[in-house]
């Protein structure tokens, strides 16, 4: 699959839309933390990650139970019901390879009481 940012942000829009009707409830009690990408295999996430070397702000990779796991910072945010989402966590394929392609969850904080 041939990947380019807007076409990237163009697959988030109905996960951020599921995502909005659920928060709104939770507004302003919680923000938005990071959306998750996960991949079939290698060559999607490396695919994914070249894209965006030359459109994010960052890009930090680690290696977590045996993947890689890459935290790319978005130049222009992903706007939803509770707040903006400038990271992106792209995960590679699991060592048991059982994981499929697509956006898999948006994280969020809740607010402290005061």
């Amino acid at each position: 699959m041939q990947y380019s940012a807007s076409s990237f942000f163009d697959l988030a829009i109905p996960s951020v839309e599921a995502f909005n009707a659920w928060a709104e409830k939770y507004a302003p009690d919680a923000t938005a933390d990071h959306i998750c990408y996960k991949c079939a295999d290698s060559t999607e996430f490396e695919a994914i990650r070249k894209m965006f070397e030359f459109e994010s702000a960052f890009i930090y990779q680690s290696i977590v139970s045996k993947r890689r796991i890459a935290l790319i910072k978005f130049l222009v945010p992903i706007k939803t019901a509770l707040g903006s989402i400038d990271l992106l966590e792209l995960s590679d394929q699991k060592p048991d390879n059982s994981q499929t392609s697509g956006f898999d969850h948006i994280e969020m904080n809740l607010r402290a009481a005061s």
